[in-house]
């Protein structure tokens, strides 16, 4: 499938963006160059009126988020192509969500990770890292960002992050009935699930895990009706050029253009 949107990618303002060259221009035009429609800016967020960040998110605080939204929206006209002002906002726990209602105003799509469990001093973790303890955490996760959180978008949807040598033998260890009934409940509240290129890239390139078992995650997404978005997640220019990769899962999983997330009312 050709893929051109992109709805994860990362600026300076993310602090784990280590290239000056990915602004806000340098990214639309080059997409823009490459036939792209539309690109959501996701940088890292986490805003909550009780629970602190830890001291990585502390450099991520809301009126960022907020105030790049607005720079979003007034240069809209310049940019060649549509641009998002979105965020990659983050998950604690099951319930506990970065996400405050100033930003749900301003914002034009939220995406959300369930799965930053490399955030070992913040993100909930498995009493003990094993295949089954990651399963049940994780779909503790995706259940309840699906059920609770109000995300329009979930990224890199049920991965095991930071524990990629447990990847394969934890989706194993979740039923196909299990995942159809956790998919549908997203198909039904219209949340479409991120293709990663940046994942597909550690599997289909550096082998950290077996293609097929995200293709089987997809598949099932498909047949539970779910609705789907591309992103590279991009943290330098250069991870631009992994995009097709989401365009191969979606053919390895049956996705077509009629399942991609409808994004009609902000194209230009």
């Amino acid at each position: 499938m050709k893929v051109d949107i992109d709805t994860h990618l990362h600026t300076p303002l993310s602090k784990c963006c280590f290239d000056p060259a990915e602004t806000i221009e340098n990214v639309a035009a080059l997409l823009a160059g490459r036939g792209y429609r539309l690109i959501a800016v996701t940088d890292h967020v986490w805003g909550h009126p009780t629970v602190a960040p830890n001291p990585w998110y502390a450099r991520h605080p809301e009126q960022g988020t907020l105030d790049q939204a607005d720079y979003i929206h007034e240069h809209q006209k310049e940019f060649p192509l549509t641009v998002l002002a979105s965020c990659e906002a983050d998950m604690k726990a099951p319930g506990i969500f970065g996400i405050t209602p100033a930003m749900r105003e301003k914002l034009d799509l939220i995406v959300l990770s369930s799965d930053h469990f490399q955030l070992r001093d913040f993100v909930e973790q498995p009493s003990e890292v094993t295949p089954e303890n990651l399963a049940r955490l994780m779909m503790k996760f995706f259940r309840s960002a699906v059920l609770e959180s109000g995300a329009h978008v979930l990224s890199h949807p049920l991965y095991t992050s930071s524990y990629d040598e447990f990847f394969d033998r934890t989706i194993s260890c979740i039923g196909d009935a299990e995942l159809l009934d956790a998919l549908g409940e997203a198909a039904e509240r219209g949340i479409a699930l991120e293709l990663n290129a940046g994942l597909f890239f550690a599997s289909a390139v550096k082998g950290k895990y077996q293609w097929d078992s995200m293709v089987r995650v997809f598949t099932l997404a498909r047949q539970a009706g779910c609705k789907f978005t591309f992103g590279t997640d991009a943290h330098k220019m250069t991870d631009f050029d992994k995009a097709y990769l989401c365009g191969k899962m979606a053919d390895d999983a049956g996705i077509t253009e009629q399942e991609l997330y409808d994004f009609s009312k902000w194209l230009k």
